[in-house]
């Protein structure tokens, strides 16, 4: 049975309960909490992030959750494993019943034959609401189940639960002036862009008061920046990354990568890796860019002849050429210098700023020219 089987495998059992009870073990019983990571405290319209954590697991391969909130104060938003490699299913969001709580059920499974189980302490799972309504609430871990690899199951009733105060801002901020960056001038052709990006807190600069606008970008950043700036709905699957490399995704960058997977707009490379580290270039950024506004239909039906203008446009691979016509006519890049798109150039932060607030733009029917 290959692993892609014995995840769906383990998966629908979870959902539907297709599992084996554990033999009582002397061993203690897991314990499990959910808790935030910045003040529980958060204002209508905010997001916030809340974490699974288990203590004294012991071999568990797969996992099935079952956290219960109130919709009226909340609004679900995505969940996501924190552990990989693995497979999660779409999360279930089932409403309440006779004015009871709302629940989400989210079930992941690890994959690999000769991938480890989990034991000991671990962080299991984010989930990400919405605060809608101010006043009191609370999200609570009703249930947890627990798969070993071998489909046998424990399951669990933790009660723990973690209370929220929404608030509402009477009288909304005053912006913050955007940071003078040491490295930004005034004659920046990027600088409008850059002060805007950090005010709408897609980016941000660096300690020593510098923004680096020619560093070049790595594949999770630019996603992780992109779904930030975009917020795509997460109102289907959002499954875990299932690259070969998925490991090497950062915490920081996991839940936007699986959304931007989710909705069609990465695919990773040939090899099943995804490479998050790794330089993104400007023709895998045009392709990224046109997928999330759905252009890519557009791109190629449109000529080519339009492009005969860039010197370099025989170096554009196949499969980016789509997207650079779209992106063009669009509006939405412009070449390097006068006549070159520098398709397999790296992409600098400051270049990848512009490119994602002209997205941002673009979704709100005002796309506008930004440097």
């Amino acid at each position: 049975m290959t692993s892609k089987v014995i995840r769906w495998v383990l998966c629908i059992a979870l959902l539907f309960g297709i599992v084996v009870p554990a033999a009582q073990a002397e061993d203690a019983e897991p314990t499990f909490t959910v808790g935030v990571s910045e003040e529980q405290s958060v204002d209508v319209g905010d997001e916030i992030t809340i974490k699974v954590r288990a203590e004294a697991l012991k071999d568990v391969f797969g996992y099935e959750l079952v956290v219960a909130y109130d919709r009226e104060a909340l609004t679900f938003v995505r969940a996501a494993s924190l552990q990989m490699p693995g497979f999660a299913v779409t999360p279930l969001v089932r409403e309440g019943q006779a004015g009871g709580a709302d629940e989400i059920v989210f079930a992941f499974t690890k994959v690999g034959a000769t991938t480890a189980a989990i034991s000991g302490a671990a962080d299991l799972a984010s989930l990400t609401f919405r605060a809608a309504e101010a006043g009191e609430t609370q999200v609570s871990l009703t249930q947890v189940k627990a798969v070993k690899k071998d489909t046998t199951a424990s399951t669990y009733k933790p009660g723990a639960r973690l209370e929220l105060a929404i608030v509402e801002q009477e009288t909304p901020p005053e912006p913050e002036p955007a940071p003078a960056f040491l490295d930004v001038s005034e004659g920046h052709w990027a600088k409008s862009a850059i002060d805007r990006a950090v005010a709408l807190g897609i980016v941000k600069g660096y300690a020593d008061g510098t923004f680096k606008p020619q560093q070049p970008v790595t594949r999770a950043e630019f996603v992780t920046m992109l779904v930030r700036a975009l917020q795509p709905s997460a109102q289907q699957a959002i499954a875990d990354p299932t690259f070969k490399d998925a490991a090497q995704i950062g915490a920081w960058a996991r839940a936007e990568i699986a959304l931007a997977v989710t909705n069609g707009w990465i695919n990773g490379f040939d090899d099943g890796t995804f490479r998050p580290g790794q330089q993104i270039t400007r023709a895998e950024m045009t392709t990224i860019a046109a997928r999330a506004l759905g252009l890519l239909e557009i791109g190629e039906e449109r000529s080519e002849a339009e492009m005969a203008g860039f010197a370099d446009w025989a170096a554009v691979p196949a499969w980016a050429k789509p997207a650079f016509v779209v992106a063009v006519a669009e509006g939405l890049i412009q070449g390097r210098g006068a006549d070159q798109l520098a398709p397999q150039a790296p992409t600098n932060r400051a270049e990848a700023v512009v490119l994602i607030l002209r997205l941002l733009d673009a979704a709100a029917g005002d796309v506008q020219t930004l440097g």
